[in-house]
């Protein structure tokens, strides 16, 4: 019999009790749970396992027991796979959560979920398995043969790979050359991403760009200013299509990038017409494109004055707004140009 998630859900708030967020602070207060507290941020990982039964055994809150048993898991999952923590994450996999908050919600009272328990331990359980896995993979396979074989791994043996490469110091011999950064791209797209990133290859990271966006590439994409130079931001943009969304991604981190060569390249992109440029600086940079803008519009020339229209739509505020009303009021603008502006006249 298949249960709806509306069903479950009726089940949990007919079961957990709700209770004010004081209450929560105040269950959290007594000496127990401030020992205990103490306890998780300073017991080593052996004290950890060894006492964690008795550590939630003595509170004598259950709400500050239930709310420590969560802080519990969290702390397990930072630490190495063992039997005991199995063993005490393993029933916690089925637990039903006792408590919710009470929350004012634009005004109404609604109830959330205190913990998130039973799907925490199973995270927990499944991560460890993930480690667990990644310790027995060969040492010896090659990239071609990865890549055939990644489509039809399991999830745990596809993420164990992905933790190989992410985590541990020896992985095998690779190289990245065309024909292997081809198989990847195309095989093993979440094996590629993680390859990029260790060995921060621009040339596989080019190769990923050109793929159609999905949300794990789009993902990826936003994170490629947290370790790559502008400079190589600048050139990976260039190359991708008009509609990429990748290369509006890029497009965005170059305009909050601060560098003067990144921001004149997002300037002249967002003049020649390209509305994804544009709305990257109208973002980013808000008084830094309104000032531009205004040089634009001062400028005399039909087109520049169309783009800073537009681009004085895209900031979308009060001030942004006087500014339309004081520009629709100029006398002598071509015919299109006043046109763009006939909703301020």
């Amino acid at each position: 019999m298949i249960v709806s998630s509306m069903a479950l859900a009726s089940v949990f708030w007919l079961q957990a009790q709700t209770i004010a967020p004081a209450e929560l602070r105040q269950a959290l207060q007594n000496p127990e749970a401030q020992l205990t507290t103490q306890w998780l941020q300073q017991a080593d990982d052996q004290q950890f396992i060894e006492q964690l039964r008795t550590q939630l055994e003595q509170q004598h809150s259950p709400i500050a027991r239930e709310w420590l048993l969560q802080q519990v898991i969290q702390r397990l999952q930072t630490m190495p796979p063992s039997s005991e923590a199995k063993r005490f994450l393993q029933p916690l996999t089925d637990y039903q959560s006792t408590y919710a908050l009470s929350q004012d919600f634009e005004g109404r009272e609604r109830a959330v979920p205190m913990t998130h328990i039973a799907s925490q331990a199973r995270l927990t359980l499944q991560w460890y398995a993930v480690r667990e896995r990644a310790a027995e993979l060969p040492t010896t396979i090659s990239l071609e043969q990865l890549s055939a074989e990644w489509s039809q791994m399991n999830v745990v043996d596809q993420r164990a790979w992905l933790y190989r490469v992410e985590h541990e110091q020896h992985l095998p011999s690779w190289q990245l050359n065309p024909s292997s950064r081809t198989l990847l791209t195309e095989q093993a797209p979440a094996l590629a991403m993680a390859l990029a990133k260790r060995h921060q290859d621009t040339e596989l990271v080019a190769a990923l760009l050109q793929r159609s966006a999905d949300a794990e590439l789009v993902r990826f994409a936003q994170t490629l200013d947290e370790w790559l130079p502008t400079q190589i931001l600048l050139n990976l943009s260039k190359p991708l299509p008009e509609k990429s969304i990748h290369r509006t991604v890029l497009y965005a981190q170059l305009a909050r990038s601060g560098d003067v060569n990144a921001l004149q390249f997002i300037q002249q992109k967002s003049l020649a017409g390209d509305d994804g440029a544009l709305y990257a600086l109208v973002q980013a940079q808000p008084q830094q494109a309104k000032n531009l803008l205004q040089k634009w519009f001062a400028s005399g020339d039909a087109g520049q004055q169309k783009r800073a229209v537009f681009g004085m739509r895209l900031i979308n505020n009060s001030d942004s707004e006087h500014t339309l009303k004081v520009w629709a009021k100029q006398q002598g603008l071509a015919t299109s140009v006043q046109k763009e502006l006939a909703p301020w006249q």
